[in-house]
């Protein structure tokens, strides 16, 4: 009641508790919202890199397949550093040896080598990379600012990998001194590009003059359009902020940093294992733990497991997050039971119609009674299956639980990392497909390849396995049409699949407009 006499108390009280709490509510509004969108932020991505691979295609112009190539690599080489090294290892491998092709200057092909130094030093081949950097002819760099900066740049990365390689003293004494010379070298060629004020900004810091340095840093922030930039100076200013003891800010920073990361399809990211970590301490536990269990899946499916760091307290989250995460394994298993279920009854319903006249009953009913045996021993197959998946769950737990206890995080994340055991069970849920496939569908290699001229038939020679290609038809024959779905089940990429069905197409004896339509009339 003595608020309600003093009303401008109670103003000042809610205006403090949303002053406190109110605008973190917002920016974590915010990046739940683009992690629920992360899947059009990378499909995004995957459509502007298939077209200009489109474009590159099309054009019969050395300078303009150069210029396409060195995009491409640009792109390729980005999602390396964002996580999806699997099939980006080799495209940026590609365009860096087209970059090479068609060069036709002196610096673009120096700018191509640059480029496959780049490419040594991600696969963790320094002495290649080493070799390949210093054999450059630097005569032309020096007239060229742009390009310098580049010849600079890649400098400072391959004397910090060097320094982190097990050399001898006397060699890292050198790469030192180069490392602080083109750094020196980088601010005097242009003190205004984003990398010179960033190492402006980290010379600042070094020096102590911590404003200087969060002044530049901001600046950087507001006047930067690039997703991968604004992330990367956010989280530079949150370490800043956390080491003045500004939990608020640096808690702020780390929301954009994370925001900026999933709008460009980062999965090697710190932002968001950090938050979590914060938000476990303030014990709220469900958003730490939803954060945490996304960290880890883009750790795990981006090879970048160095990225969680040691810290003791992702003990205490990690081991629920490894049941969410083997539990959406079984959810995949029981999307296949029904729909290897549903296409038994389909089968079981359209028999039953058949009975037209007494003269078929008992023919019919022959036919009922082995459908009813296929479906009774396919289904429980899969119960087995499920079974099976289960028990393996419970096995997961229990290990993952008893590493932690006993080894620590770095055993939990190498068990983690192992894929012998993944790769059985996906062998072993394949082979359970083909053959329940087949089974209902005896002849659909032999009508396929009626569609196929005749060097692009397959054969099976017997075996009850499908290759990936006949994989992909046996999806469109069941109804599964897009590339993202039918990647999620055969577990690669979507531009695999978009190979492929484009190479099936090609095949074909039909016009390839319908051999899709005719695949899933078999």
């Amino acid at each position: 009641m003595r608020v309600m006499r003093h009303p401008c108390v109670a103003v000042l009280a809610v205006f403090m508790t949303f002053a406190s709490c109110g605008g973190r509510g917002d920016g974590l509004r915010e990046l739940d919202k683009v992690i629920a969108d992360q899947k059009y932020y990378r499909d995004s991505l995957e459509r502007s890199m298939n077209m200009l691979r489109e474009e590159l295609d099309k054009t019969s112009s050395d300078s303009v397949k150069w210029e396409y190539a060195r995009r491409l690599f640009s792109g390729y080489y980005h999602w390396l550093f964002s996580g999806y090294y699997h099939y980006s290892q080799d495209s940026s491998s590609r365009y860096q040896r087209l970059m090479e092709r068609y060069a036709s200057d002196d610096s673009q092909r120096f700018l191509a080598k640059i480029q496959k130094v780049r490419i040594f030093l991600i696969r963790n081949e320094d002495d290649m990379a080493a070799s390949v950097f210093n054999s450059l002819d630097t005569a032309r760099v020096v007239a060229d600012p742009e390009l310098l900066n580049d010849y600079i740049q890649c400098e400072a990365v391959l004397c910090s990998d060097m320094l982190s390689s097990d050399i001898s003293e006397e060699e890292k004494d050198v790469y030192r001194q180069r490392l602080r010379s083109s750094r020196t070298r980088s601010l005097a060629i242009d003190s205004t590009s984003f990398y010179a004020r960033r190492m402006k900004a980290q010379l600042c810091r070094d020096s102590g003059d911590i404003l200087a340095a969060m002044a530049i840093l901001e600046e950087l922030y507001n006047g930067s359009d690039n997703p991968h930039e604004k992330a990367s100076v956010a989280y530079n200013l949150a370490r800043i902020h956390g080491s003045q003891g500004d939990d608020e800010a640096r808690f702020d920073w780390l929301v954009r940093s994370a925001v900026h990361d999933f709008k460009n399809a980062e999965r090697a990211y710190m932002s968001l294992y950090e938050l979590a970590l914060i938000l476990y301490d303030n014990h709220r536990f469900r958003k730490a733990e939803r954060y945490i269990s996304q960290n880890l899946m883009d750790v795990i499916a981006g090879n970048f497991s160095k990225r969680l760091g040691d810290s003791g307290k992702a003990n205490l989250i990690i081991t629920e997050t490894v049941l969410r995460v083997t539990r959406s394994r079984a959810r995949w298993l029981a999307v296949g039971i029904c729909l290897v279920t549903g296409l038994l009854v389909v089968i079981l319903t359209l028999l039953r119609r058949e009975v037209r006249h007494k003269e078929q009953m008992k023919e019919t009913n022959r036919r009922l009674v082995d459908a009813n045996k296929i479906r009774n021993g396919y289904v429980f197959r899969y119960m087995a299956l499920s079974v099976h998946y289960i028990d393996k769950i419970s096995e997961t737990r229990n290990e993952i639980r008893t590493i932690a206890k006993s080894e620590g995080l770095d055993a939990v994340m190498k068990a983690l990392r192992s894929p012998s055991v993944m790769y059985k069970e996906y062998e072993n849920y394949y082979r359970i497909f083909d053959e329940t496939f087949l089974g209902i569908y005896p002849d659909f290699v032999e009508k396929v390849n009626a569609l196929m001229t005749e060097e692009s038939r397959f054969i099976l020679n017997g075996e009850k396995t499908l290759p990936t290609e006949l994989r992909i038809l046996a999806a469109i024959r069941i109804g599964i049409t897009e590339s993202g779905k039918i990647a999620k089940f055969l577990k690669c990429s979507p531009n695999t699949v978009y190979t492929y069905r484009t190479k099936l197409k090609r095949s074909a004896v039909c016009p390839k407009e319908v051999f899709e339509a005719e695949i899933s009339k078999i």
